[in-house]
Protein backbone atom coordinates (compact mmCIF):
# COMPACT_ATOMS: atom_id res chain seq x y z
CA UNK A 1 0.00 0.00 0.00
CA UNK A 2 2.75 2.15 1.29
CA UNK A 3 4.30 1.28 -2.42
CA UNK A 4 1.84 2.23 -4.19
CA UNK A 5 1.61 5.76 -2.53
CA UNK A 6 5.12 6.11 -3.38
CA UNK A 7 4.35 5.82 -6.93
CA UNK A 8 1.21 7.94 -7.25
CA UNK A 9 3.64 10.81 -5.85
CA UNK A 10 5.94 10.29 -8.03
CA UNK A 11 3.97 10.40 -10.90
CA UNK A 12 2.39 13.08 -9.82
CA UNK A 13 5.89 15.28 -9.19
CA UNK A 14 7.10 14.04 -12.65
CA UNK A 15 4.23 15.07 -14.44
CA UNK A 16 4.38 18.74 -12.78
CA UNK A 17 7.83 18.79 -13.68
CA UNK A 18 6.37 17.96 -17.14
CA UNK A 19 4.34 20.28 -16.99
CA UNK A 20 6.43 23.54 -15.79
CA UNK A 21 9.12 22.58 -18.25
CA UNK A 22 6.91 22.39 -20.81
CA UNK A 23 5.49 25.62 -20.28
CA UNK A 24 8.71 27.22 -19.60
CA UNK A 25 9.94 26.31 -22.98
CA UNK A 26 7.04 27.24 -24.81
CA UNK A 27 7.55 30.90 -23.19
CA UNK A 28 11.10 30.77 -23.94
CA UNK A 29 10.05 30.08 -27.86
CA UNK A 30 7.55 33.03 -27.88
CA UNK A 31 9.65 35.34 -26.38
CA UNK A 32 12.62 34.32 -29.27
CA UNK A 33 10.01 34.29 -32.23
CA UNK A 34 8.62 37.89 -30.64
CA UNK A 35 11.99 40.04 -30.39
Amino acid sequence: MENRLLWTGATLAAGLVANIVGSGVVLLLYLVETR
